[in-house]
């Protein structure tokens, strides 16, 4: 960010002496935020990262099981490279429902319908910043266009899903 480096924050008079936004830095991010859209009508762009890893955001994951198998997705980016639940994290006003459908629709492409939240999980060992993850089983209705159904954990399901398996694995009977 070529426009507000340190050095134009502290000529802004936005940082105190330890290098923290003071009472004017604050008040403009605060104005700032309002211009976000929320979280799940909108792209965050640069501002995701930064704001995400100062809090603990809440995330939806499906647990969609059907003939003794689990449906998985695969992503590969900077963050991760394997397998796992499809996921997205829960927008302001949201119910379990509405963020669960929301995903399906990005992710698997099928209708989805929450019966039971069956676990939550505090991942402080996600690699981007620390989350809550809700596991939500979920019935399904046709075939989803996007995933694989998998009987046994993959060996490349990705690292802050494997503490999932346990939890996911006794719906597999």
């Amino acid at each position: 960010m070529a426009y507000f480096d340190e050095n134009v924050l502290r000529d802004t008079q936005l940082l105190d002496d330890s290098g923290n936004l003071n009472d004017a830095g604050k008040e403009l991010l605060a104005h700032l935020l309002k211009k976000l859209p929320l979280f799940h009508k909108g792209r965050w762009g640069e501002a995701f990262m930064p704001l995400m890893s100062r809090c603990v955001p809440a995330c939806v994951e499906l647990v969609i099981v059907r003939d003794g198998k689990v449906l998985l997705c695969h992503r590969k980016d900077e963050f991760f490279d394997g397998w796992h639940t499809p996921g997205t994290y829960i927008g302001p006003g949201e119910s379990f429902q509405e963020a669960a459908q929301r995903c399906a629709d990005r992710e698997i492409k099928a209708q989805v319908l929450v019966i039971k939240c069956i676990a939550s999980f505090l991942n402080n060992d996600n690699p981007r910043f620390s989350d809550l993850s809700n596991l939500l089983y979920c019935e399904i209705t046709g075939n989803p266009q996007n995933g694989t159904w998998f009987q046994k954990c993959p060996p490349d399901l990705i690292p802050v899903h494997r503490k999932f398996w346990p939890v996911i694995e006794p719906y597999l009977t």
